[in-house]
């Protein structure tokens, strides 16, 4: 048992206080690498809180994607077209590095720099 360390649950944010970007691999056969922005706690509270109380009508996956994948970045088209299998692995990332499940060591996430 370890003491909590603040560093290992806050989501880190830039000099101008952004959100870094995070380098995660996706959940896929191939296991592609894509750079997505976290969600903040109230983002994700609002997310589930339309699509539990059947509020929304909107495509979720399409905004999360649009919204928060850094690289590559989709356009509103793009993401219409994009698979099924792949918007639903781009958006399960971006909630898995804002923090909505907790990551197990297989997990291979990575602040983003500048130079990665």
């Amino acid at each position: 048992m370890s003491l909590l360390r603040k560093e290992d649950v806050i989501l880190e944010r830039d000099e101008k206080g952004e959100i870094i970007p995070v380098k995660i691999v996706l959940e896929t056969k191939a296991q592609e690498e894509i750079v997505v922005k976290p969600m903040l706690r109230g983002e994700i509270q609002k997310l589930f809180a339309d699509a539990k109380n059947n509020e929304t009508t909107r495509d979720q996956d399409k905004e999360i994607i649009l919204k928060y994948c850094v690289n590559p970045s989709f356009t509103d088209k793009e993401v219409d077209d994009l698979k099924f299998y792949m918007t639903n692995a781009i958006s399960s990332a971006v909630l898995k590095v804002s923090g909505l499940t907790e990551p197990n060591n297989k997990d291979k996430c990575a602040k983003e720099t500048k130079n990665s």
